[in-house]
């Protein structure tokens, strides 16, 4: 089943900001099946919850401009923060808010976890000070930890 016709299936499970967010995942055809898969995974299963830690599906918005969203949850054993996907809008990107968005996400979180093959985070996270821990168990993305 394609993307659009499930996200119209499950359209009332999900707010309007959600529904953006899918259409943006489809329009920049960035990892739209996984961000749908893991958007139905926190709304129906409690996936990414722990303690009193709840998930995160949100818009960034700078100055009334939508530049992007990311979707954030917790390692159910550790309650390390997971950052599962950050999205900039391409005509945004080099202005810093990658970086804004994890210096403020190092104040709010102990240590943060994040999974990558893409070239331009993985020198990011390298300058943010994050640790790289080896390939993932999908042998195709890096695992890049930083605690407190």
């Amino acid at each position: 089943m394609d993307t659009k016709r499930a996200s119209k299936m499950f359209a009332k499970m999900f707010n309007e900001q959600e529904d953006l967010i899918l259409r943006l995942a489809n329009h920049y055809k960035f990892y739209p099946a996984e961000i749908f898969s893991t958007m139905l995974a926190i709304k129906k299963f409690k996936y990414g919850t722990y303690k009193n830690k709840t998930p995160e599906i949100e818009l960034i918005v700078i100055e009334e401009n939508i530049v992007g969203f990311y979707i954030k949850g917790y390692c159910q054993k550790s309650g390390s923060c997971m950052l599962e996907y950050i999205f900039i809008i391409p005509e945004y990107r080099r202005n810093g808010i990658f970086t804004n968005f994890i210096q403020n996400l190092k104040k709010e979180e102990d240590d943060i976890w994040i999974a990558t093959d893409k070239p331009e985070m993985i020198r990011g996270l390298n300058k943010l000070g994050f640790k790289c821990n080896g390939k993932c168990k999908n042998n195709r993305e890096l695992s890049f930890s930083w605690k407190k």
